[in-house]
């Protein structure tokens, strides 16, 4: 947390103007967040209680204020993370190793617990939220009425992550709803509770959709979002290639 100093007598950026809108009394602006929705498919060996135990092991290590829901269904998953860039690549990094262990034929086994991740994708990223809209993180499973899909791959990639992002957003506004109700922490576990038995009526995704959506390949997988954005980039600018050689000038 920082006050909004204007050192450079420019104006406030737009983010900072947006910042200042939830500044207190002494002009402290809470710290943003990244929010992030990314979907995976999930094999035979993935428990409830690992992948419970994985996420509130990792945060309470690196960042004990991260917010956010993680759903386990019976093939899928779907977590909506607020909290550091820092801290979601370390958790893509843990999900990504898992996805090519599953891919692996090699028969090491691995001292790390199996969280059981067969593949995934990112579906929706927004840097610098101003607020957030969980209290806390919340693990919880589902196992909601079978859904009959259609072929997503035949439709736009765009929408289909987009109406995703958007309805899990709603519900994450729906509990902040509860933000002046006490106790807020219990109406939202029981808010949650009735989402995971009735997913359908909050517009959140059932497991046949999480698994089409994990596989689906119009959409960023977690290896290519790790390639664009935990590893180093070389830009070269063409303004500042000279190729082929200029000739020598003859005067």
């Amino acid at each position: 947390m920082q006050p909004l100093v204007d050192t450079a007598d420019a104006g406030l950026s737009y983010l900072d103007n947006v910042l200042s809108q939830t500044a207190d009394a002494s002009g402290i602006v809470p710290k943003t967040c990244t929010r992030i929705l990314f979907v995976t498919k999930l094999n035979r060996s993935a428990t409830m209680t690992n992948l419970d135990s994985y996420f509130k092991t990792y945060f309470t290590e690196t960042e004990a204020d991260a917010t956010g829901i993680v759903v386990v269904l019976p093939s899928s998953m779907w977590a909506l993370l607020e909290c550091s860039p820092e801290s979601i690549t370390g958790i893509l990094r843990r999900m990504q190793q898992e996805i090519t262990s599953s891919s692996s034929s090699s028969n090491t086994k691995s001292t790390v617990t199996s969280l059981g991740i067969q593949d995934g994708r990112v579906v929706g990223v927004t840097e610098d939220c101003p607020h957030r809209l969980f209290d806390q993180l919340y693990c919880t499973s589902s196992n909601p009425a079978a859904e009959n899909i259609p072929d997503l791959e035949t439709e736009n990639p765009t929408t289909l992550s987009t109406t995703l992002y958007r309805s899990i957003i709603t519900f994450g506004y729906q509990l902040m709803d509860n933000q002046h109700t006490s106790p807020q922490v219990l109406r939202n576990i029981d808010i949650i509770g009735k989402a995971m038995s009735e997913p359908q009526s909050y517009n959140l995704p059932s497991d046949e959709r999480c698994q089409a959506i994990a596989t689906l390949s119009k959409l960023m997988t977690i290896q290519e979002w790790l390639q664009a954005y935990d590893a180093t980039l070389s830009i070269d600018p063409t303004i500042e290639m000279v190729y082929p050689l200029p000739q020598r000038t003859v005067y």
